[in-house]
């Protein structure tokens, strides 16, 4: 047995960030084999703690002493000129292409990845996973201000106990710290950690509540991954090669278990990642098997483990970006030819910027002092710009008078909705009584209803926002249900028994509840429309069960792509058709349905109005907006679709007058409908 003592390049670890980059950026792309992908991030930090320690104790045990203006110095060089390149490439990208919301957001993401705190500012805002994750080109550098942290207390941390006792105090201070990063994950998972919140006042509680997402950003649960990677230093290992042969099957395939295997919604790190840290931990010790390590140790690998740093930093810009500018999702082709385009990028950075600074060739002259003022001044420049980003609402200037008008706080005016709460009523009360009931794309027509039928029904609308509405089935509540949505399904079924109506209208975003829950608290996922809208309909058949007025199923609103309309059009940008898949199933099972139903059913299908002839408007014959938000109508889209729905109330004896008053109104006077 014997202690590793390589002070030497090691290819193989080279070869194992090869296999960590290419595990994230297949993630990234969306590869179905790569689910675990990010664990590709754990790998890199278990390298990182190795490659750090074994530099520090190297030079200790050599001069005595640690030389940290050098180490910081040498640490500037390698990191931040990459880094500066690609975020100042983002910023450009990011004025062409963002509408003001978006840069706004991304001056704040810009400023935190300056001051190496974008782990702190993306626990704070949102989870990793969420869709819209797949529009902040600068999430990456949440890992890196990890490493960044890291790199401000671990040479200290390690110096200290190095010049305290030596390589044993170094070792056991290490383990300590291991222990209880990894303990504190454990913690903030268990339910003690929610019985401890309790205690703490409103905002800090509130911060912590999320015991998942808080571990996956901050540094100090991350900080048993640099441990083990360190305490390699001090690992016996066999001398003979089988040994190692075996040590690197069994971390290539630990590795490969978790990459294939792992899922985005583990809890993670925690002991998850003991797994692939593990798994690189043998890696590295087996890497001069002389068969297996020739897996890490060929040249393709080492050449993409030594771009991988360069390969990180381009690959998520240039997926987060394409994606805005693309708008729809992805193809198979498009995502590939992005991986692809993410090393071809990555080589170039690594052999234009990275190497020659790193090595000198460039500004060679540089003292540290001077490698500290340039990076000090680039800093201050990209800080000032963010701020002015946020502080001017996301430059407006670079935008239309339209698109600026289609600013998301400018589209409170046009909403289609009442703002009902649960439950009102509006309209006629001596009208014939129609009940409204739906999520929030029912209320989207609730003000166009009271404009067009107001003065001749007796509206009840029961709402709730992301809430369906059936006899046996309500939204899981795991997913964005609104908090009222138990309260309005008691008071549907309080006005059913005590109140009779002349008409119930059902509008719901009906491929939007692929996750349902029905009562017995079986939790049902289905991804087949063909299968989710019968059932739904079915529940709602269920639901009015004996009604014998006038039930009118309204189908949901088309999305649309608001964000070619509200970015800079300093290029030209693609704004693609919308698929009608959902809409087109949708129909055709609702005319099954209507063959079997016993209730009396009619159907009112917005494609019709908002997409003639296949190609979905925005924006009506006017000029003005037809929608609110991505997937809802305003007003005017809603004005749209309305005459359908009261066409198809009973007890309607005006021939056509509603409608007509509604567009004689419009047309005399446009800001009545505001």
């Amino acid at each position: 047995m014997n202690e590793i003592d390589w002070r030497g390049y090691l290819p193989g670890v080279d070869g194992l960030r090869a296999i960590s980059v290419i595990a994230v950026v297949l993630f990234h792309a969306g590869s179905s084999k790569f689910g675990g992908g990010f664990v590709g991030v754990d790998i890199f930090f278990v390298v990182s703690g190795f490659l750090i320690t074994r530099l520090i104790v190297d030079e200790v045990e050599r001069t005595g002493a640690f030389r940290f203006s050098e180490f910081y110095a040498r640490r500037a060089r390698r990191l931040f000129p990459a880094l500066f390149v690609v975020l100042i490439l983002t910023f450009v990208a990011a004025v062409c292409f963002f509408a003001p919301d978006d840069f706004e957001r991304f001056g704040e993401e810009l400023f935190s990845a300056l001051v190496s705190l974008s782990n702190i500012h993306f626990w704070r805002a949102s989870g990793y996973f969420d869709v819209a994750s797949q529009y902040k080109p600068l999430l990456h550098t949440w890992s890196l201000a990890v490493e960044e942290q890291f790199y401000l207390v671990w040479p200290f941390a390690v110096v200290a106990l190095f010049r305290a006792g030596g390589k044993v105090a170094v070792l056991i201070g290490l383990a300590l710290a291991g222990a209880i990063s990894l303990a504190a994950n454990a913690w903030m998972l268990s339910p003690v950690h929610t019985e401890a919140l309790n205690h703490l006042n409103g905002s800090l509680g509130a911060a912590f509540s999320d015991g998942a997402t808080a571990i996956f950003y901050l540094t100090p649960f991350r900080i048993f991954e640099f441990a083990i990677g360190a305490s390699l230093l001090w690992l016996p290992v066999p001398k003979s090669n089988g040994a190692r042969e075996a040590m690197m099957g069994v971390g290539l395939l630990l590795v490969g278990i978790s990459v294939h295997q792992y899922l985005p919604s583990m809890a993670f790190p925690s002991s998850n990642a003991l797994v692939p840290c593990l798994g690189a931990s043998l890696i590295i010790l087996g890497c001069d098997a002389r068969f297996s390590g020739a897996v890490v140790r060929n040249q393709i690998a080492v050449l993409i483990g030594r771009i991988s740093y360069s390969v990180y930093l381009v690959h998520w810009p240039l997926m987060a970006l394409y994606r805005y500018w693309r708008v729809n999702p992805l193809s198979f082709g498009e995502r590939y030819a992005l991986v692809a385009a993410s090393f071809v990028l990555g080589h170039v950075l690594y052999s234009v910027v990275e190497t020659p600074i790193r090595q000198r060739r460039v500004f060679a002259s540089l003292t540290q002092p001077g490698v500290g003022f340039v990076c000090a001044m680039l800093t201050i420049g990209m800080l000032v710009s963010a701020s002015s980003v946020q502080a001017d609402n996301g430059w407006q200037w670079r935008l239309s008078a339209d698109a600026r008008n289609f600013d998301n706080a400018n589209l409170s005016g046009i909403a289609g909705r009442i703002g009902c709460t649960i439950y009102c009523e509006s309209g006629d009360s001596s009208g014939p009584k129609v009940l409204l009931v739906g999520d929030s794309h029912s209320d989207q027509y609730s003000r166009a209803l009271k404009r067009v039928a107001g003065d001749r029904y007796h509206f009840y609308q029961v709402y709730s926002p992301s809430c369906f509405f059936g006899k046996t089935m309500t939204s899981w509540p795991n997913a964005s249900l609104g908090p009222g949505c138990v309260d309005a399904n008691a008071k549907l079924h309080d006005l059913l028994a005590s109140t009779q109506f002349d008409a119930i209208i059902v509008s719901e975003r009906w491929p939007g509840y692929r996750d349902i829950l029905v009562q017995n608290g079986q939790h049902l996922t289905i991804n087949d429309l063909d299968v989710l809208y019968p059932k739904m309909l079915t529940d709602i058949q269920d639901l009015y069960a004996g009604f014998k007025g006038k039930v009118i199923i309204v189908g949901h609103a088309p999305n649309t792509n608001t964000l070619c309309y509200a970015r800079p059009q300093f290029f030209s940008t693609p704004c693609p058709s919308i698929p009608l898949f959902e809409h087109t199933a949708f129909a055709r099972d609702y005319e099954q349905f209507a063959k079997t139903t016993s209730l009396n059913v009619s159907f009112v299908n917005p494609v019709e109005d908002i997409c003639p002839d296949g190609q979905c408007k925005i924006v009506d014959s006017r000029g003005r907006l037809l929608y609110s938000d991505a997937i809802h109508l305003s007003i005017y889209g809603a004005s749209m679709v309305v005459p359908q729905i009261v066409a198809d109330l009973p007890g309607r004896d005006d021939g056509g007058i509603a409608t007509d008053s509604l567009k004689a109104s419009e047309a005399e006077n446009p800001s009545t409908l505001h």
